[in-house]
C-alpha cells in the first residue's frame, strides 16, 4: 500500500490471531505523491498518563514494507522535481500523445466506413448493369422476336430506361440508333399506307416517302434489314412493294394523259374553230374508250372537259344533250385525272378522320389554292368572267374588257383577263383601218392575245394577216417594189392565204426579165451583178432562176434545165399505191367493153394494080 494518512487511533487489538504481513505492492502505476508517514512510535502497550489519552489501535511493525515505502518516496521525489523542472516539455509530449490517440481512433472508425460505402456502391453498381441489360434485351427483343409490325415505342421506352443508368455508353447509344432508324421505316410506311389511296395526295410525293422508307430497310449503315426478325421483314417489304407498283403503275398513265391533253391544247392552239373542237371532243372520247388503259374510263377530268367542249361547240340544247357524256362510278386516282373539287373534299374528309396526334406525326400540308385542274386550259374559259366571256366569244372585245374590269374590282383574280381582253379591243380596232402594214401588225397582236385568252378566234384572225399580206404584195409588186412584195408574200404563206402560188409565178416571171437584162448588160458588169442581186431578193431558194442568178454571181456552173418552180409532193406510202391499183383494176372489170374492129389500112399500089386489071377486061 501506498503511502497514505496514518492510521488514526482505533480500537486495541483483541487477543485473536496476530495480523499478516499483508500484500506487497504490485508492479502498476508508481504511487501519487501524499502525505508521508510519520515517524510513531513502534506499537506496545500504551503508557499510563494518569487516564489523560485514551488508548490507540497499533499496526504492528513491518520492516520489509517500511523499506519499500522509503524507496517509493525517494522515486516519488525524483518525478515530481524533473516534472517541476520541465514542466513545458512535458506539456507538449502529452498534447501529441493525446492527439496521436484521438487520430488514430478516428482513422479506425473512418476506414470502417469507407470499406461499408465502397461496399454499398458496388452494390449499386451491379444492380444498374442488371437492369440496364434487363431493359436493352427488352429493347431488341421488340423487334427481333416481332411476329409483324414491331412496337417500336416499347423499344424507345426501354432504351432510354436503359440510357438513364449508363447515359455515355457506346452500345447502347448504338441500340438507340437502331431503334430510332426502325420508327423512322416504320413512320414513313405508315404515312404512305394511309395516303396512296387517296384523291387529295399526288402520287409523286406518296412515293418519294415509299422510296426513302425502302432505304432504310436496305440500308447498310443501321443494317435494321438484318435485324428485324423475318415476320417483321415482310411486314415492311411486302407494303412497300404493293405501294410502289400501284403509285409507279398510276404516274405512267398520268404521264401518257397529258402527253394526249398536250397534243390537243397544240393542235386547237393552232386553229380553234368548230370543226377542231369536233376533232378534239372525238379524241378526248377515243382516250376514255382506250381497251388498252381500262382505268380511263374513270378518268372524271377528261369527262369533264369534254362536256365544257361541247357547251361552247355547239348552239341547240338537242346536240349538246347528244354529245355529252355522263360519269358513272368513283373517280379515278390518276393525277392527271383528278379534278380540284374532288381534291379538297377528300382532304376535308381525311382530316376529319385522322386523330389530332396521328396529324403532328404525319404531317403533310397541301396548299388548295396552287391546284389547278389539267386540260385544254386555252378553250375552258382562259380565267375571264362569264358575263366578259359571253362578249369575248362575239367578237366584242370592248364590252368584254369592261365586264372583266367590273369583275376584277370584286375578285382580283379577273384584273389579267381583263388587262389582255382590253389590249386586244384596242388591237383589235386598230386593225380594222390603215395602211396594209398597219394592218397585219396589229392583227399579229391581237393573234397573240387571242392565244393567251382562250384562243377561240385563231383561225379567223390568222386569215385575215394572210389575206392583208397577199394584196399588200401583189400592190407592191405592181409598184416594182420586188423584194418588199417577196417579203409580204412569205407572210402570206406563212397565214395560209389561198392563191398564193399565183402570186409566186408573177414574182419568177418578173425575176426572169430582170435577168435577161442583166444577162443582155454583159455577165461582167455592174448592172448585170445588181440586177443577179434584185433576182435573189424576190425569189425563193427553190426556184430555177434563183439558182441561175446565184451561179451567174458566184461564177460557178449552171443548173440543169428544169420548170421555173419545182413543187416537192409527199411520196405515196405503199397502202396508197396500192388502193390505186386496185381501184384501175376494178374500173377495168365494171367497164369491160368489145374490142374495136380494126381498120383496114388504105394501100395505094394494090388500088393501082386493080384499076389497070380493070381496064384491061374493058378492052
Amino acid at each position: 500500500p501506498g503511502p497514505g494518512r496514518p492510521p488514526g487511533p482505533g480500537r486495541p487489538p483483541g487477543p485473536g490471531r496476530p495480523p499478516g504481513p499483508g500484500r506487497p505492492p504490485g508492479p502498476g502505476r508508481p504511487p501519487g505523491p501524499g502525505r508521508p508517514p510519520g515517524p510513531g512510535r513502534p506499537p506496545g502497550p500504551m503508557p499510563t498518563d494518569g487516564g489523560h489519552t485514551k488508548p490507540v489501535d497499533a499496526m504492528p511493525y513491518d520492516p520489509v514494507k517500511a523499506m519499500i515505502q522509503a524507496q517509493n518516496k525517494k522515486s516519488d521525489n525524483k518525478i515530481i522535481e524533473f516534472i517541476k523542472k520541465k514542466k513545458l516539455l512535458v506539456i507538449v509530449a502529452s498534447v501529441l500523445i493525446l492527439l496521436f490517440l484521438i487520430l488514430t481512433i478516428v482513422k479506425f472508425t473512418s476506414g470502417g466506413e469507407e470499406s461499408s460505402k465502397i461496399d454499398k456502391q458496388a452494390q449499386r453498381l451491379k444492380q444498374k448493369q442488371v437492369m440496364a441489360e434487363k431493359m436493352r434485351k427488352s429493347a431488341i427483343n421488340v423487334y427481333q422476336k416481332a411476329k409483324g409490325r414491331p412496337e417500336w415505342d416499347k423499344a424507345i421506352a426501354d432504351i432510354v430506361k436503359a440510357l438513364e443508368y449508363f447515359p455515355k455508353q457506346k452500345t447502347l447509344l448504338k441500340q438507340k440508333e437502331i431503334i430510332e432508324s426502325g420508327k423512322k421505316l416504320d413512320n414513313f410506311v405508315a404515312w404512305a399506307e394511309k395516303r396512296y389511296q387517296r384523291i387529295a395526295f399526288p402520287s409523286k410525293e406518296v412515293l418519294k416517302k415509299v422510296e426513302k422508307a425502302k432505304n432504310i430497310l436496305s440500308s447498310e449503315k443501321t443494317g435494321i434489314e438484318d435485324l428485324l426478325s423475318d415476320k417483321a421483314k415482310s411486314y415492311y417489304a411486302d407494303k412497300i412493294k404493293k405501294m410502289e407498283k400501284v403509285l409507279e403503275k398510276r404516274i405512267k398513265l398520268s404521264g401518257i394523259i397529258d402527253k394526249e391533253v398536250k397534243k390537243i391544247n397544240t393542235f386547237l392552239s393552232i386553229d380553234n374553230n368548230k370543226s377542231s373542237r369536233i376533232k378534239a371532243i372525238k379524241i378526248y372520247t377515243k382516250i376514255i374508250n382506250n381497251d388498252k388503259h381500262p382505268e380511263f374510263k374513270q378518268c372524271k377530268l377528261i369527262y369533264n372537259t369534254i362536256n365544257k367542249m361541247v357547251e361552247n361547240t355547239y348552239r341547240t340544247n338537242w346536240s349538246k344533250k347528244r354529245h355529252k357524256v355522263e360519269f358513272n362510278g368513283e373517280p379515278s386516282k390518276v393525277d392527271a385525272c383528278r379534278l380540284k373539287k374532288d381534291i379538297v373534299a377528300d382532304l376535308k374528309a381525311f382530316k376529319n378522320q385522322t386523330p389530332e396526334e396521328e396529324k403532328e406525326k404525319l404531317a403533310f400540308k397541301i396548299d388548295v389554292k396552287k391546284i389547278k385542274d389539267k386540260g385544254a386550259s386555252h378553250y375552258l374559259g382562259g380565267g375571264m368572267p362569264v358575263s366578259a366571256y359571253k362578249k369575248y366569244s362575239s367578237k366584242d372585245f370592248s364590252s368584254a374588257a369592261s365586264e372583266a374590269k367590273k369583275a376584277a374590282e370584286k375578285n382580283k383574280k379577273y384584273a389579267k383577263a381583263a388587262s389582255k381582253l382590253s389590249s386586244l379591243a384596242s388591237a383589235w380596232s386598230k386593225a380594222q383601218s390603215g395602211s396594209f402594214t398597219n394592218k397585219i401588225k396589229n392583227y399579229e397582236k391581237a393573234l397573240a392575245l387571242d392565244k393567251k385568252l382562250k384562243g377561240m378566234h385563231q383561225a379567223e384572225i390568222r386569215s385575215k394577216i394572210g389575206k392583208n399580206a397577199k394584196t399588200h404584195s401583189a400592190t407592191l409588186l405592181a409598184s416594182g417594189k420586188n423584194a418588199e412584195a417577196y417579203r409580204f408574200y412569205k407572210k402570206a404563206k406563212q397565214y395560209g392565204a389561198s392563191g398564193v402560188n399565183n402570186l409566186l409565178n408573177q414574182l419568177v416571171s418578173k425575176a426572169k426579165s430582170i435577168y435577161q437584162d442583166g444577162y443582155k448588160a454583159g455577165s461582167d458588169s455592174d448592172t448585170a451583178k445588181d440586177k443577179y442581186r434584185q433576182v435573189l431578193k424576190m425569189v425563193p431558194p427553190e426556184t430555177n432562176i434563183y439558182k441561175k442568178a446565184k451561179a451567174r454571181l458566184e461564177g460557178s456552173s449552171m443548173p440543169k434545165k428544169s420548170s421555173g418552180i419545182s413543187i416537192k409532193t409527199t411520196k405515196s406510202t405503199k397502202k396508197q399505191r396500192s388502193s390505186r391499183k386496185t381501184r384501175k383494176t376494178y374500173k377495168k372489170k365494171k367497164t369491160k367493153r368489145k374490142p374495136k374492129k380494126k381498120k383496114k389500112k388504105f394501100n395505094v399500089k394494090k388500088m393501082q394494080k386493080f384499076m389497070i386489071k380493070e381496064a384491061d377486061d374493058e378492052d
